[in-house]
């Protein structure tokens, strides 16, 4: 299993999860069956170019916008059963973690994770069924990803970190991929296309990650200034990413579906933090007034 951290902005990052070897089939729990052919399906009509399926996964990932992306970053880690359990302990399946390290301090990835798996466990127990019970044309259209979130909380996913933790069992894994998209943060159409067309391989493959950089070094400079970490005292969020980096995410790392989480992820954190300034600049106007008034009285 390898894990990705990708800093959506200084106090929020997306944890995402991409299985290397999958387990014999007869060794894959059914709800794990289940998941595994809805998130295909779903991958599948999300690719479409028109029809109704590329419809219902527009109103589908519009309506799921509201579930946190918390919940579905932790989702992607699978489950922790016996087998896999096993096979980690015994060293039959490396685990390691991607990400910036222009962003991040590898130093500070471990307590990260630590973090991203603690902070919503009390949540995540009934946190995704109240997300989805606002969704009465889930049922019949048959939205696939219901049956996921359905099936496969994200408390699974936390407690599988733990355990890794726990066992001094993940790798720190910089990436140059991720370093460079996240200092370019855009580029061109003709860039993302090169992207798409690079064969596929496994991640961190060296000849797929020669290409990729490869190309990201020839994109011109894009239109939006790269993004650094404010001082560790600094009470400012900054946005990492920009709108539609999620495709370049995306296809830089070579994960299909990964563009979504990503945006998905964006969305919500940008909205939370126009909404912490909003709430800022409310109480500054308030702290603003009653200091006047004070000083009327005086």
């Amino acid at each position: 299993m390898r894990l990705f951290l990708f800093p959506i902005s200084h106090r929020h990052t997306l944890i995402y999860a991409q299985r290397i070897n999958r387990q014999l089939t007869s060794e894959i729990t059914y709800i794990e069956k289940i998941t595994n052919k809805t998130s295909a399906k779903w991958v599948e009509w999300e690719a479409a170019e028109k029809g109704w399926q590329k419809k219902v996964t527009e109103w589908g990932n519009s309506a799921f916008a509201r579930i946190p992306y918390q919940e579905w970053g932790l989702k992607s880690v699978p489950p922790l059963s016996a087998r896999r359990k096993t096979d980690e302990l015994q060293g039959k399946e490396s685990i390691s973690v991607r990400f910036p390290p222009n962003i991040l301090k590898p130093a500070s990835v471990l307590d990260l994770l630590r973090k991203l798996a603690t902070e919503r466990q009390a949540l995540h127990r009934k946190s995704m069924w109240w997300s989805i019970a606002g969704l009465p044309i889930a049922l019949p259209f048959g939205l696939l990803p219901v049956a996921q979130a359905l099936t496969r909380p994200a408390l699974n996913g936390s407690k599988h970190i733990e355990f890794l933790l726990e066992q001094n069992l993940i790798k720190l894994a910089p990436s140059d991929v991720l370093e460079k998209v996240y200092d370019l943060r855009s580029v061109p159409d003709k860039e993302l296309q090169a992207l798409k067309e690079i064969p596929a391989a496994d991640v961190g493959d060296p000849a797929r990650e020669k290409a990729v950089i490869g190309i990201l070094d020839s994109s011109p400079k894009a239109q939006v200034e790269p993004v650094h970490p404010p001082p560790g005292n600094s009470d400012q969020d900054i946005v990492f990413l920009a709108k539609g980096s999620g495709k370049l995410v995306s296809r830089a790392i070579g994960v299909k579906g990964l563009d979504i989480e990503v945006e998905r992820a964006l969305a919500q954190v940008e909205r939370l933090i126009k909404k912490d300034q909003k709430l800022a600049e409310e109480k500054k106007k308030e702290d603003a007034s009653n200091a006047s008034d004070a000083q009327k009285k005086h």
